[in-house]
């Protein structure tokens, strides 16, 4: 349609010479206009655009830093129930956060821990475990209490 139109335009302004070299620079000059400004924007770089990379500036702390920091390794963890899978569950913890043997304690049932803490409490800072309907299986989800 919009070519008819420029048709139908071209034919009525070309009575003269003048007319055809005023049309033919109203469709060159926006058209170069356009194409120049695209060109030099695309030749020019970004001037105000600045990219900083933030996780550059971050200071990596190691694990073990962390754990001298905030002094883990003299926490008191005492759990229940005792059994296999409590058992390999505490010693990987105990691997990985660099506790003592002598801080870790572990009680038959839930009673005589709760029993135990409360009549001998701990001035330091103390975990209590309590691992709920363990018996001697793998459970699907870990379901326990940390007091």
């Amino acid at each position: 349609m919009l070519g008819i139109i420029l048709w139908k335009h071209i034919i009525i302004r070309t009575n003269t010479w003048c007319n055809i070299l005023l049309t033919i620079c109203e469709f060159i000059i926006p058209v170069s206009v356009f194409v120049l400004t695209i060109f030099g924007k695309s030749r020019l770089g970004d001037f105000d655009k600045f990219y900083i990379n933030a996780s550059t500036y971050v200071n990596a702390i190691s694990n073990e830093e962390i754990l001298t920091r905030i002094n883990v390794g003299s926490i008191m963890l005492l759990y229940a129930p005792d059994t296999q899978f409590t058992d390999k569950l505490v010693r990987e913890a105990q691997l990985k956060l660099s506790i003592y043997n002598e801080n870790i304690k572990r009680y038959a049932s839930k009673d005589e821990l709760m029993q135990h803490y409360n009549t001998l409490g701990y001035d330091g800072p103390t975990v209590v475990l309590l691992f709920n309907n363990y018996r001697h299986t793998i459970p699907e989800h870990l379901d326990y209490e940390i007091k």
